[in-house]
């Protein structure tokens, strides 16, 4: 009973973790359309922190993801 409980529980937190996941690469992609949309218009970004395309921010958040849910869940 219990097991099945964890492996739900489980199941759950990976469901989530892959949402999450996917948000986050979204988010990624729409900040690389502002940038070209601001771009094309001539428009100069000023003041605001430089970062990696989603692609090479990806393992990173990946792993610090995994860090965090594993923190929490041992």
């Amino acid at each position: 009973m219990k097991q099945q409980r964890d492996e739900k529980q489980g199941s759950k937190q990976q469901h989530n973790m892959q949402v999450s996941e996917d948000h986050l690469q979204l988010l990624g992609t729409i900040h690389e359309m502002i940038d070209t949309e601001l771009d094309r218009r001539g428009v100069v970004q000023t003041g605001r922190p430089e970062h990696p395309p989603p692609e090479k921010a990806s393992p990173c958040r990946h792993s610090l993801w995994h860090s965090i849910v594993k923190f929490f869940i041992n």
